[in-house]
């Protein structure tokens, strides 16, 4: 007997169901007449001549196109057979696993009939909000990376507006936090102006890079040249940079004179 609502053909070849399961696919493709039962795995079994046969062992469920369970097979290490049922709600209600397995097939027949349904109204808005949830987030992020980008582009502007309006500027603020950032705001921007501008230098071989080496000499880099100096040899521009740089922290920017990476590597313009 041929079942319109069973669909066996997999990858352009009509497989027939796995022994074992044949009965129980067709029961509920005849309990079902609204359910398509379409097959999505093939299993490669031996027969008893050595002859190789593929058999369709998984298969979607849907009603009017809606994805509503599968059904699979499954072998333990004694190699008993058993059903495998899933879907959201049966993967929603378990603590551990993802689906029913039972060998019985009556107790599967069972567990189909109850978990296999259309979504319901409950369920497709608790989804619905899921959905709306994570793509506002998304959404949420992809303006406010357009206005981060957009600020960042007018960021000359920007100070431009608030240095020439500083007083009137400040009268906004009101939270003390944000006038204290806002008194210490000039010489922020003048130490990130001065650090951008040496390293510009460095990116264009128009400063110096300085290494100390154990003998106590100096490797010093501009451009592809390297030479090595004690300090003796070095200049007196030179040997005062470095001086104010080694009495600084490290990471720390001097204007006019360069930034100390470490302990013994320094940038000197």
């Amino acid at each position: 007997m041929s079942y319109a609502n069973i669909k066996l053909v997999y990858e352009d070849v009509e497989l027939p169901i796995l022994p074992f399961m044949k009965n129980f696919i067709e029961t509920l493709a005849l309990k079902h007449p609204n359910w398509v039962f379409e097959a999505v795995n093939g299993v490669r079994l031996t027969l008893d001549d050595g002859v190789y046969a593929r058999y369709a062992n998984n298969f979607k469920v849907t009603e009017k196109r809606e994805l509503i369970g599968t059904i699979g097979y499954t072998s333990d290490a004694r190699g008993s057979d058993g059903f495998t049922i899933s879907n959201k709600r049966i993967k929603n209600g378990r603590e551990r696993g993802d689906c029913i397995i039972t060998k019985d097939e009556k107790k599967a027949i069972r567990h189909v009939d109850k978990w296999f349904y259309r979504e319901t109204v409950t369920e497709l808005m608790c989804n619905r909000a899921n959905l709306a949830n994570r793509k506002s987030y998304v959404v949420m992020g992809e303006h406010r990376d357009r206005a981060k980008n957009s600020l960042n582009e007018l960021d000359e502007a920007i100070k431009r507006f608030v240095f020439a309006n500083y007083d009137a500027f400040v009268k906004t603020l009101n939270e003390p936090k944000l006038i204290d950032i806002a008194a210490g705001l000039a010489t922020e921007i003048e130490n990130a102006d001065a650090v951008r501008l040496m390293h510009d230098k460095l990116m264009n071989d128009d400063a110096f890079v300085v290494a100390t080496l154990d003998t106590g000499n100096y490797a010093i880099q501009k451009g592809s040249d390297i030479s090595v100096k004690s300090s003796e040899e070095l200049d007196s521009d030179m040997r005062r940079k470095l001086g104010l740089l080694k009495l600084v922290s490290d990471g720390t920017s001097i204007s006019g004179v360069g930034i100390k990476c470490s302990d013994d590597t320094f940038v000197v313009i």
